[in-house]
């Protein structure tokens, strides 16, 4: 019985890691696709978890937080739109999702500062809220700027792999 056993969590493991190894394969040289998945996966996180920064901003006496917090929402949703729209990562296509990231890190960025700016000098402040909504500003932002990152190296993959398969039509057009 231990053999049967021993075997099957082998083969089990095996199989698990056959499958880890072809996905690593097929994302290693997909960065669209991970970009997508993970601008999707932020857009989805920080509307779910936006409770968080609702209840942040409601302890701060700073008006203008509120405008912030819905325009990193908003925002984070177009790029999500942007995201799933985006089919091929070419020069006149890409410009607009790059902009809108960096949008929305910019609203993220304001909203963090408003955070740190109340911890500093608003007295009556019960920091436990505002410190759980600038740590998940922080990590909205990075995941956002790996989705950037990704889309960029997509868009340069693209344009090599345009200026191959041009090189490669002279060249049979030559021979």
């Amino acid at each position: 019985m231990k053999e049967k056993m021993k075997s099957f969590f082998a083969s089990l493991g095996h199989f698990f890691k056959r499958i880890f190894l072809s996905f690593k394969e097929g994302l290693k040289h997909d960065q669209k696709r991970i970009a997508k998945y993970v601008i999707c996966f932020a857009a989805i996180l920080h509307l779910l978890l936006s409770n968080t920064q609702i209840q942040a901003i409601n302890k701060l006496s700073n008006e203008i937080c509120g405008i912030y917090m819905f325009m990193f929402v908003l925002i984070g949703f177009a790029c999500l739109f942007n995201a799933i729209r985006l089919k091929e990562p070419s020069r006149k296509k890409i410009v607009f999702p790059i902009i809108m990231l960096i949008l929305v890190m910019v609203f993220g960025g304001l909203l963090v500062y408003v955070y740190i700016d109340a911890l500093m000098h608003q007295r009556n402040l019960l920091k436990s809220f505002v410190i759980n909504g600038m740590i998940l500003s922080i990590v909205i932002i990075a995941l956002y700027l790996f989705g950037l990152v990704e889309t960029i190296i997509a868009h340069v993959s693209y344009l090599k792999s345009q200026k191959k398969e041009k090189l490669s039509k002279e060249t049979k057009s030559l021979k």
